[in-house]
C-alpha cells in the first residue's frame, strides 16, 4: 500500500511542478541554496541516493572528476560532476557534464540549470574549448535545460556505434550534445 501513495505523491508533485505558480514560489527557495564542490561525505551521499543497493560502500573521488553539489542548509538536494577525459579516450576525450540529479521535491526551481552552469564556469576556468554531455534524447526536460544553456546536439563518430548499442539493450537512446566554451 506503501508503494501505491509514493507513486500517487509523485504523480502530483510532477503536474504541481508545472505550474508557474509553484516556479515562481521556487524562484524565491532558490536565494537560499548553495553550490560547491562535494565534501567526502556528500559524495558517499550521493552515490548511496543513487545507487541504493551499494549504500555505504565509498567510491574514492577521482583526480579526474570535479564533483559539485546544491545544498538547502545542510541537505544536499543536487548533484553533478565535471569530468575531464584525456586523449587517451579518443572519442569520449575532452570535458563532460556528467551526472545531473536533483531529487525529485526540487526539480523545476533553477537548481539543475544552477549547477550545470557552475560545472561550465569550471570549465572555462579551465581552458577548456568545448563542454560535452550525453544525455536520453527522451528525457525532454533535460534537452530543453541544456540547449537553453546553449548545447547542441553532436556526433562524434567514435561514440554513435556504441550508443546505438546501448539503445539496443536497455531501449532508450543517449545523444552528444556540447557547448563552445
Amino acid at each position: 500500500m506503501n508503494h501505491s501513495f509514493k507513486k500517487i505523491g509523485k504523480f502530483i508533485l510532477v503536474k504541481v511542478q508545472r505550474f508557474s505558480a509553484y516556479r515562481n514560489l521556487a524562484g524565491r527557495f532558490i536565494k537560499n541554496i548553495r553550490i560547491g564542490e562535494a565534501s567526502e561525505t556528500e559524495r558517499l551521499l550521493v552515490h548511496t541516493w543513487w545507487n541504493p543497493e551499494y549504500s555505504g560502500i565509498s567510491v574514492p573521488a577521482s583526480p579526474h572528476a570535479t564533483d559539485f553539489v546544491a545544498k538547502k542548509g545542510t541537505k544536499v538536494i543536487g548533484y553533478v560532476q565535471l569530468v575531464r577525459r584525456s586523449e587517451d579516450f579518443k572519442a569520449e576525450a575532452g570535458h563532460w557534464l556528467f551526472g545531473l540529479l536533483v531529487k525529485p521535491l526540487y526539480r523545476n526551481m533553477g537548481i539543475g540549470e544552477a549547477l550545470s552552469r557552475k560545472v561550465i564556469e569550471q570549465a572555462r576556468q579551465e581552458g577548456a574549448k568545448e563542454l560535452l554531455l550525453l544525455v536520453h534524447e527522451d528525457n525532454r526536460n533535460a534537452v530543453n535545460l541544456y540547449r537553453k544553456l546553449g548545447f547542441e546536439r553532436r556526433v562524434i563518430e567514435g561514440l554513435e556505434e556504441s550508443l546505438e548499442k546501448e539503445r539496443s539493450v536497455t531501449g532508450r537512446r543517449r545523444v552528444v550534445m556540447g557547448l563552445l566554451l
